[in-house]
């Protein structure tokens, strides 16, 4: 419950943060009510960084199965944007990594045996109360996005 409190917590400093943020913003716009001209246009930023935070949990999972515990999900990515012509889209591809982590209660998974499968089962152990099932993997993101200001695509 501990974790959990933490992630709220950073979750709605940030929503708050950007709350403010949005208002700074609008606050310029408002009184700042010069025309894009091609002089002081800024080039749009091409390149953008991705971060990702989640709940994991296994849906539909059988009986015998025991999930216990808050599983985590963090993501990270770095893309790059391709202006599509002179279009108001654009495509962005990038790199980036990912892992998760689900919990179990008073269970065990079998690596060793050389089926494809894992297997869940009772723990005959007693001295672990947890057991983690954690999972790494590369990703190759794709977008195709959409800007209203053809002219400014900062906005």
């Amino acid at each position: 419950m501990k974790h959990f409190s933490g992630v709220l917590f950073f979750a709605v400093t940030v929503f708050i943060a950007n709350m403010f943020l949005a208002q700074t913003a609008m606050a310029q716009k408002t009184t700042n009510k010069k025309l894009v001209s091609k002089a002081n246009y800024s080039a749009p930023s091409r390149d953008y960084v991705m971060l990702q935070i989640g709940y994991e949990n296994w849906l539909g999972a059988p009986d015998s199965i025991k999930i216990g515990g808050i599983g985590r999900a963090f993501n990270a990515s770095v893309c790059y944007d391709f202006p599509i012509q002179k279009s108001n889209y654009s495509f962005a591809a990038g790199v980036g990594i990912g892992n998760s982590n689900v919990y179990f209660t008073n269970q065990v998974l079998t690596l060793s045996d050389s089926g494809s499968q894992i297997r869940v089962l009772p723990e005959s152990d007693p001295s672990y109360k947890k057991y983690k099932l954690a999972t790494s993997y590369l990703e190759a993101p794709f977008e195709i996005r959409y800007f209203s200001n053809k002219e400014n695509r900062n906005k």
